[in-house]
């Protein structure tokens, strides 16, 4: 856990977020898609998953047509609530190999501190413990959903796993996108 945050973190604007959904993605094998909408509006954030990370999150957000059931977040509530320790917030700030970071914020009497975690984990945590989610407002104005019409939506290339990248990769060429190939092969070597 850390003890300082940069100042500049505190005082940046932010957008609040709930969880909408969970989806498979139509296209790709194992890719699921986390919807968060900011608070106050209608623009969505896409957070693509794994199996293992969409499981997780389903048991929370659906406990009922999931079986629900404790788990290792539920855990560490239980330990942190007996030294008094409680989230206060997740901050997603970051996009990290295509991949959504954040900090979760943690206070046990006048002491904040904090740590850094994927998203996903985080999110699973927020869940848990019933504390706010929170955007970057500059990240989130790069990354939200935007809808083309005909139910299709673009997502920004730098938030694709590598994983996914490659099968974007595939079929752009299968399709003779070659436009769309460019792009993404020249995202997969920026990470390379």
């Amino acid at each position: 856990m850390q003890d300082s945050l940069d100042s500049s973190i505190a005082v940046v604007d932010k957008i609040e977020l709930t969880v909408q959904e969970i989806s498979r993605g139509m296209t790709f094998r194992g890719i699921y898609i986390l919807l968060l909408q900011e608070k106050d509006g209608r623009r969505k954030l896409p957070i693509m998953l794994g199996m293992a990370d969409a499981h997780a999150l389903l048991r929370k957000i659906h406990p009922e047509a999931t079986g629900g059931g404790r788990d290792v977040t539920d855990l560490a509530k239980d330990v942190t609530d007996l030294y008094g320790i409680r989230a206060e917030e997740v901050f997603i700030c970051y996009l990290q190999r295509g991949e959504f970071m954040a900090y979760l914020f943690f206070s046990q009497g006048d002491t904040v501190r904090h740590t850094v975690a994927r998203a996903a984990d985080a999110i699973l945590m927020a869940l848990t413990y019933g504390c706010p989610i929170y955007i970057r407002s500059q990240l989130f104005e790069q990354q939200y959903v935007r809808e083309l019409g005909e139910g299709v939506v673009s997502f920004p290339i730098n938030a694709l796993s590598l994983e996914l990248l490659e099968d974007v990769l595939r079929t752009a060429v299968e399709n003779e996108n070659y436009e769309l190939a460019s792009q993404i092969r020249d995202e997969i070597k920026r990470r390379r």
